[in-house]
């Protein structure tokens, strides 16, 4: 679901989810490479239902980093999202970023968050890194990209599943 104030990027968009075709062409001549991403009747429906409870959900979100916040409390060696003053963040996923002379490791602090219980991810990694984009790479991304795909993971608000 995308939700926009820009008309211009709207019309963007139109153009670009059906595959790159001016809004309103029957002749289906297409100007650019696009894509043809439609939600179903289901799938809006689903939307709509999540963005009726969206204040419970975000007030939820807020809680659980607010937990996070008041245990890691003094603790130096980490930095959680911050609080931007005019913006109020919906703590879609609560974000720890070590200190990386902790020498500690995407490798082992995962597998012991989720054997403690906690769901955990890897923050995003620069996309230069990927090997998905190596043939077509964009350069090695600047220091705090790569600081942050190596030091920073990504806790989620429930608990993990055992396996």
């Amino acid at each position: 679901m995308l939700v926009l104030d820009d008309n211009a990027l709207l019309d963007r968009v139109w153009r670009l989810r059906d595959h790159g075709r001016v809004p309103g062409d029957t002749m289906f001549l297409n100007e650019e490479v696009g894509w043809k991403y439609k939600m179903s009747s289901m799938q809006a429906a689903l939307g709509l239902a999540q963005l009726e409870r969206l204040d419970e959900l975000v007030d939820g979100k807020r809680r659980v980093f607010g937990w996070y916040r008041e245990m890691l409390d003094g603790w130096n060696e980490a930095t959680l999202n911050p609080d931007v003053p005019g913006l109020y963040n919906s703590y879609w996923m609560s974000t720890v970023v070590l200190d990386s002379r902790l020498g500690i490791t995407k490798e082992t602090l995962i597998p012991a968050l989720r054997n403690a219980g906690i769901d955990s991810r890897p923050f995003f990694s620069p996309l230069s890194s990927l090997p998905a984009f190596c043939p077509h790479p964009a350069g090695e991304g600047g220091p705090l990209a790569q600081s942050c795909g190596l030091c920073a993971y990504a806790i989620r608000d429930q608990p993990a599943e055992r396996h």
